[in-house]
């Protein structure tokens, strides 16, 4: 079972709860990627100020980046 995590309602009160959240996988089959996931995570790592998951989970990540690179098509500047 997960550890509760504390997460602020509507109310403004700090909660201690069970947060039950989906798996997001990166591949959903062989070639059938999941670009939300993808795009999405470095983004929020990033913004939610957790460098060290976004550098674990993306940037050092070989299979994270090795399933970005084969979904995503690489955009000229």
């Amino acid at each position: 079972m997960e550890e509760k995590k504390p997460y602020t309602n509507a109310k403004g009160e700090v909660i201690e709860e069970d947060i039950y959240v989906t798996p997001q996988p990166l591949r959903f089959g062989e070639d059938d990627y999941n670009i939300r996931a993808l795009n999405n995570l470095p983004y929020h790592r990033l913004h939610a100020g957790h460098v060290d998951l976004l550098k674990k989970e993306c940037l050092a990540n070989v299979h994270f980046c090795v399933s970005k690179l084969h979904a995503l098509p690489v955009e000229r500047s």
